[in-house]
């Protein structure tokens, strides 16, 4: 059996509700392997009012470590305000999933 590392995570926030918000961007950094990956747009969608299903690409899933990484999702509010989340964690194995790449 191979494992392969699947495309996309979905983040679960608390603080705020991602459909009321625009410009949604997420960063995950990882600081055992010095990886700091932003993604936006079509990478990161708002699937539901406290989740966001970030699209990772290949090369960028390769630089991971097993390690966990810190997660933030940024976003501008309804009033043009910029905000971000609290700093949340992923676990990376959360990416290591039997499907792998082209689902």
């Amino acid at each position: 059996m191979i494992q392969r590392i699947l495309n996309y995570i979905t983040i679960r926030v608390k603080d705020i509700d991602l459909t009321t918000v625009s410009d949604v961007e997420v960063t995950i950094e990882q600081r055992s392997t010095g990886v700091e990956v932003t993604y936006s747009g079509d990478n990161a969608l708002v699937v539901g009012p406290h989740l966001v299903t970030v699209t990772v690409p290949k090369a960028d899933a390769l630089q991971f470590d097993k390690r966990s990484a810190k997660g933030q999702v940024m976003f501008t509010d309804a009033n043009g305000v910029p905000g971000a989340t609290k700093i949340f964690f992923i676990t990376m194995n959360e990416l290591l999933k039997e499907d792998g790449y082209g689902r």
